[in-house]
């Protein structure tokens, strides 16, 4: 896919009846290493939420054919005067926000338009969406993030959340972004109570993951490397649809480096404001974080939360891009299978069976060396699936989805 960024914080220029917007923008992989080539002008569309104490409010600020990315762009810099209602609104508004996106047929928008688009083999470009200061409000942390919108659309189950929304940096670099293998994954599991609307769901792997997640039972998911919190985060927002009611307690951790750790627990409370603005509390899993260092996982050094329970699924997305950190991962799983089967014992459980999936988008063959690695350490690999990933102007590229499991 490829992604609309902000590579600065919008600004509202001018002032009295006549303000401008300016932006500069540029359009990129998830990785930012592939501008978005195209041989026609491809149109951008500008709107805004303005949220007052009547409720919010969506105005549409560019029209027909007013903003375009071109061939050969690089970066885009519009500057436009705002309508005058517009400026009013905003001058009476509590908050604001902007999204830039292409138009809906080229928009990853949702699960729904993501696994159809995907089987149809059109690439998409995903919005963004940027606060614009109003009145001096907000804080100034606010100005160096924007964030995605995932709308579970594809679940028409009553009482399903709306949409999950992510926080990530401004600007180009990989680092606390949303990435592309953590989105299709987190689509083809949020895509499962749909059953045979996605034929992402006719396939073993997806039949397995129901029945792991629509267990009747308590629930424990850890997340390894969860970055931003896409995958674990969304799990979250999904998992209610997909257990039976009155189900036992369900758990979702997400771990990672300590530098992820302000993104990831952001965007956990955004769910959870969410979720209680939408009073959506029967069935809701726990989410969690805690900082996990591979190198102290791999020698079974786990923090307070991860020692606290047995761990039914471990999952991970975009994880085994770096060569270098392979052993450390797998040593890690290793270890924690060693950890699931002393508190199963404990509990008077013979045998316990740890169960990993893993979600990826393959970048360079090195990668491959995982399997390797899994295997040597005793991990069977239990189910494949692979996901084309078109994309505008360039190779389609594939998501790849696997779940091993050890005893």
């Amino acid at each position: 896919m490829h992604y609309i960024r902000l590579l600065r914080p919008p600004k509202l220029a001018g002032s009295g009846g006549k303000i401008r917007l300016e932006l500069v923008i540029t359009i990129n992989t998830d990785l930012s290493d592939s501008l978005l080539a195209v041989q026609d002008a491809l149109e951008l569309l500008i709107t805004a939420e303005v949220a007052s104490s009547s409720g919010r409010t969506t105005w549409a600020l560019t029209g027909r054919g007013e903003l375009a990315w071109k061939p050969g762009m690089r970066i885009l810099k519009p500057s436009f005067n705002l309508p005058l209602q517009f400026i009013k609104a905003l001058a009476a508004s509590s908050s604001a926000e902007i999204c830039i996106s292409a138009k809906p047929a080229l928009s990853a928008t949702g699960v729904h338009s993501i696994l159809t688009d995907a089987e149809a083999g059109n690439g998409l470009i995903m919005p963004v969406w940027a606060q614009l200061r109003v009145n001096g409000s907000g804080h100034d942390d606010d100005d160096h993030l924007c964030t995605r919108r995932l709308y579970f659309d594809g679940s028409k189950q009553e009482g399903a959340p709306g949409f999950l929304e992510i926080e990530e940096e401004l600007g180009e670099s990989m680092a606390r972004h949303v990435w592309d293998g953590g989105v299709v994954t987190l689509c083809a599991l949020a895509g499962i109570p749909a059953c045979e609307q996605y034929a992402s769901n006719q396939e073993p792997t997806m039949a397995v993951m129901r029945d792991i997640l629509g267990t009747a039972g308590e629930l424990n998911i850890l997340e390894l490397g969860c970055g931003v919190g896409t995958l674990g985060i969304g799990l979250g927002a999904v998992l209610p649809q997909m257990r039976p009611a009155g189900a036992g307690d369900c758990t979702v951790l997400l771990t990672d480096l300590e530098d992820a750790e302000a993104r990831a627990s952001a965007n956990i409370a955004r769910l959870q404001q969410n979720a209680s603005m939408a009073e959506q509390h029967d069935n809701a899993a726990q989410l969690l974080y805690e900082n996990l260092d591979w190198e102290e996982g791999r020698q079974g050094r786990f923090g307070p939360q991860v020692q606290a329970r047995r761990w039914d699924l471990v999952v991970l997305s975009d994880c085994t891009y770096n060569e270098d950190g392979l052993l450390a991962l797998v040593e890690t799983l290793s270890a924690l299978h060693a950890l699931n089967v002393s508190k199963a014992k404990a509990m008077g459980d013979s045998s316990f069976t740890t169960k990993v999936f893993v979600g990826t988008k393959p970048r360079h063959s090195s990668e491959n060396a995982v399997f390797g690695l899994l295997d040597q350490a005793g991990w069977q690999m239990q189910a494949k699936q692979v996901l084309p990933l078109p994309v505008l102007g360039s190779e389609a590229q594939s998501v790849e989805m696997y779940l091993f499991a050890k005893s």
